[in-house]
């Protein structure tokens, strides 16, 4: 082999170990989030229902008719707050047909 083509792989290698190396021993964790139980004292103003997302619903639909004796008065700001808290991963945007999510309903 030539020079060139010795030189290259050489420093291929020694990046590949350098990289090893460093996620090896960065410190950083790369495990998968671990979501909330549905269920705690901290969530004393509302207690959060699974339901399965339907075509057509949003978090606000779902939330006005678990609700609907006080829809009136519901925060818009606080209902996407408190959705975004019992379901960390999810987009209160998008919800996915089909899909199971917490929704709160308010005491």
């Amino acid at each position: 082999m030539s020079f060139l083509k010795k030189s290259f792989l050489y420093i291929i290698a020694m990046l590949l170990c350098l990289s090893i190396y460093q996620d090896l021993f960065s410190g950083k964790s790369y495990r998968p989030l671990v979501e909330k139980a549905p269920y705690t004292d901290e969530w004393k103003e509302y207690e959060a229902i699974q339901i399965k997302a339907q075509p057509g619903d949003t978090v606000l639909s779902v939330v006005e008719k678990l609700n609907s004796s006080q829809a009136d008065s519901l925060d818009i700001d606080q209902i996407i707050k408190d959705w975004r808290t019992i379901n960390p991963t999810s987009n209160p945007h998008e919800l996915v047909p089909s899909n199971y999510y917490y929704f709160p309903r308010y005491k």
